[in-house]
């Protein structure tokens, strides 16, 4: 029998290369210089502006966006008390940042300053959409005694659950995941974590359609 050991920090001790289009990119593990408070932190999503700063959204309530300069040191965090779980970054043209909040409770997409203040919201602040979504639907099925069994279920119990109880799709928002501005100026938005939709938006940010 072949005896294979793991040792501690071993994703920092190997070299993983992605090639696409006749590049190719290298994973620097220890790029980030994350201060050490920050050690950890979940990040959910980035983005680079034209300086090749990189805007880092977190589930740190106190750190929601994390920026970095191009050799990966820390500058500054920001958007404290604006978001619950920040989840996607979007650098607009108008140099504001797009940011999908898919906590419990925000239930918006909000627009912001690269020094953290608000420019505007899209959706209903902290009004969820009715989607039918139940953010109770596990203990609901444990109760019932309707718990599935299947491959998904038995990593994400509680997240497919909650999934599966969304019912249709319904205006902007309910825990939405991400929005994205096109060349044209049109906005669009996946809705998301509680709802089953695609949010749409006209250049004004006026709400236009949800399909999907």
């Amino acid at each position: 029998m072949k005896r294979i050991q793991g040792f501690d920090n071993r994703a920092e001790h190997s070299e993983i290369l992605y090639r696409s289009e006749g590049f190719t990119y290298r994973i620097d593990h220890l790029w980030a210089k994350w201060p050490e408070e920050l050690i950890g932190v979940h990040v959910l999503n980035a983005r680079c502006d034209e300086e090749d700063n990189l805007f880092a959204a977190t589930d740190n309530k106190d750190h929601p966006v994390v920026l970095f300069d191009r050799e990966g040191n820390f500058i500054r965090s920001f958007g404290k008390g604006l978001f619950g779980k920040a989840h996607s970054i979007f650098l607009t043209d108008h140099d504001t940042i797009l940011v999908a909040d898919t906590s419990d409770h925000v239930h918006a997409v909000r627009e912001i300053t690269k020094t953290g203040k608000i420019v505007r919201d899209f959706g209903n602040l902290c009004v969820p959409s009715d989607s039918g979504c139940n953010d109770d639907a596990f203990m609901q099925l444990k109760r019932d005694g309707k718990i599935p069994v299947d491959a998904p279920w038995d990593e994400y119990v509680e997240f497919y659950a909650r999934l599966d109880s969304i019912t249709r799709a319904a205006p902007p928002f309910n825990k939405p995941c991400e929005m994205a501005v096109a060349p044209n100026g049109m906005m669009f938005a996946a809705d998301g974590y509680g709802n089953a939709a695609v949010q749409v938006f006209s250049p004004q940010g006026e709400y236009l359609e949800t399909w999907g």
